[in-house]
């Protein structure tokens, strides 16, 4: 009878001497997220590779835990051992905590990480200059400005709010230009404003429902062309008229002087003029005329005028008896 030990012994010899197999597996490691200003990256590394070999890896992130493939994701391809990967994270809420994870792939199988998380709750480093407004016309305006600081963060909306007389919020009006996931350089138009009031705009980045940042404000004032009648003062030889423009608006002047007339109380350019051609200066003007000197017992009524491209723009009747 063969003792027990001795078969135990001979199983031992046996087996020892059969060759053991080790089988690989994938094996997936995730660093943590690095948040800089809203630039969120994360750095991976495949630490082992199965006898399948890698065909895709990268990263995939999701508001919930334990995030797949069918999430968001980074796609690289073909690891080997010790692969060391970077992803930059990208269509990211304010103010939200978000998973991410590692993972490899092939056509059989999907290996993932651990998870990580991170949130983006800091605003101080977003940057909205609004740079310079310029008058384009008598109701249109140009604004050029900057916002700076989107990245991986993807903002609700943004663009320039305006308001008259005081400073705008998005609850006023509001030129929305949408979702914003990069830096930009913000160059837009308002026409059909109105002249001679004072508006305000502003640059507005929406974090989320509840946080929106503002530029420095800018202020417009479009002024129109105002003509002003004064006095008159006869000499020995001559009607001297005076007037002034009191502002040249934004439309070149390209006449200027007095119409009067004797025949009519209300003269206009079609009855006598003095013309004194365009002007790129306001102030006091005079005009002279010499076409009075040998009438008598008439009222004359005069004023001032000036002409916009076709528009024209008078100060008020003035008269005086001769």
């Amino acid at each position: 009878m063969i003792k027990p030990y001795y078969i135990a012994i001979a199983s031992l010899l046996f087996f020892g001497c059969q060759k053991i197999e080790v089988v690989r597996i994938t094996k997936v490691f995730t660093e943590e997220a690095e948040v800089n200003s809203s630039s969120v990256s994360i750095d991976g590394v495949v630490v082992d590779v199965s006898d399948a070999g890698v065909s895709k890896y990268g990263h995939c992130w999701s508001t919930k835990s334990n995030p797949t493939v069918d999430d968001f994701k980074t796609v690289f391809d073909s690891a080997t051992v010790g692969t060391y990967y970077t992803s930059t994270l990208t269509n990211l809420q304010f103010n939200t905590t978000y998973y991410v994870r590692s993972y490899t792939q092939t056509e059989d199988e999907i290996v993932y990480g651990e998870n990580q998380t991170f949130i983006i709750d800091n605003y101080s480093y977003f940057e909205l200059i609004a740079n310079s407004l310029t008058i384009l016309g008598e109701n249109e305006i140009n604004i050029e400005g900057v916002i700076n600081g989107a990245q991986s963060l993807t903002l609700q909306d943004h663009g320039i709010c305006y308001k008259l007389d005081s400073i705008p919020t998005i609850n006023d009006e509001v030129y929305s230009m949408g979702n914003l996931s990069q830096n930009i350089s913000l160059n837009s138009s308002f026409n059909n404003l109105l002249q001679e009031r004072h508006y305000k705009f502003r640059l507005f980045a929406q974090l989320d429902s509840n946080t929106t940042l503002y530029s420095n404000v800018l202020s417009a004032y479009i002024t129109d062309l105002h003509v002003s009648t004064h006095n008159n003062y006869i000499t020995a030889d001559s009607v001297i008229f005076s007037g002034a423009i009191d502002s040249l608006g934004v439309l070149d002047v390209t006449d200027h002087g007095h119409c009067w007339s004797y025949l009519t109380s209300n003269p206009t350019i079609n009855n006598e003029r003095i013309s004194l051609g365009q002007t790129i200066t306001d102030g006091v003007y005079l005009s002279s005329t010499t076409n009075l000197n040998n009438l008598s017992n008439i009222t004359v009524y005069y004023r001032a005028y000036a002409i916009k491209e076709s528009e024209i723009v008078y100060g008020e009747i003035k008269s005086f008896d001769l």
